[in-house]
């Protein structure tokens, strides 16, 4: 509130660049610095895995996978706060974070303080990553 620090979390952020195992190609797993804005919540929600899940563990995506061929349930907690660019805040399949710097972008919480995050926000509320 004002200067006023009401909350404080800890949290995991991107892991950086990386390399793909597969093809020896360099990506960039940052968390996204800036000023944004929550555009969506969901509760229950589902990762839809991407070819760079597979070629990260240096194995070949498989091909002709559909949508729900790729959902995998449960790995990102109870809720999702998405705030643009394909990143979001949300939790973890065991609920609880490990200190470090190792998400592919997202941000993730502890299923208790992510809850709390989660009612105190709505539509619209400023995010602020720096």
């Amino acid at each position: 509130m004002g200067t006023q620090i009401l909350y404080s979390f800890p949290i995991v952020s991107g892991k950086g660049k990386a390399i793909l195992k597969l093809t020896g190609e360099e990506r960039d797993f940052s968390t996204p610095r800036g000023i944004f804005e929550i555009i969506g919540k969901e509760e229950n929600p589902v990762w839809y895995r991407p070819d760079w899940s597979w070629l990260e563990r240096g194995e070949e995506p498989p091909s002709n996978l559909t949508r729900e061929e790729r959902a995998v349930e449960g790995v990102l907690g109870k809720y999702r706060i998405h705030f643009g660019g394909g990143y979001s805040i949300h939790g973890t399949k065991s609920g609880k974070i490990k200190p470090g710097k190792y998400s592919h972008g997202c941000i993730r919480m502890n299923a208790k303080d992510l809850e709390k995050v989660w009612e105190m926000t709505e539509i619209g509320t400023k995010i602020y990553i720096y």
